[in-house]
């Protein structure tokens, strides 16, 4: 219990196989965000829930934009380095 409330049963985290990464990698290179009946057929094919393979996405989208900013600070820090 937390406050006098019973903890929330989470589902446990979704661990993609080596196949569904790669599908979703080749469908991320095409399109970030893929429309409900493309995400449904997808699901379908990949065996996941169209939820599943929202947060999936979603995921990748986060992490190529942290890598972005990251990449540019880098980019950034060496120019200044370097006139230094």
């Amino acid at each position: 219990m937390v406050n006098g409330k019973p903890k929330k049963v989470r589902k446990p985290r979704t661990i993609y196989s080596s196949y569904q990464l790669a599908v979703l990698q080749r469908r991320f290179q095409t399109a970030q965000y893929l429309a409900l009946p493309e995400r449904a057929e997808l699901a379908a094919q990949m065996g996941l829930t169209q939820t599943q393979l929202e947060r999936g996405g979603e995921t990748r989208v986060c992490n190529n934009k942290q890598l972005s900013r990251l990449s540019t600070f880098q980019t950034h820090r060496l120019a200044n380095r370097k006139r230094a």
